[in-house]
C-alpha cells in the first residue's frame, strides 16, 4: 500500500520562507499546505 506523506507548514505574521519550504517538500514528493496559525486557534 502506497501512502502519500503530508506536511502542514504553519505561518503567522513575521515568519519567512514558507513558500520556499512548501516547494522543498513538494520537490521530494510530499504534499504541503500552508496553514495560518489562526486557522488552528480560532
Amino acid at each position: 500500500m502506497d501512502r502519500m506523506a503530508n506536511a502542514c507548514i504553519l505561518i503567522m505574521e513575521g515568519t519567512n520562507c514558507e513558500e520556499e519550504t512548501k516547494m522543498a517538500f513538494e520537490k521530494v514528493g510530499i504534499n504541503a499546505e500552508l496553514v495560518h496559525l489562526k486557522q488552528l486557534t480560532g
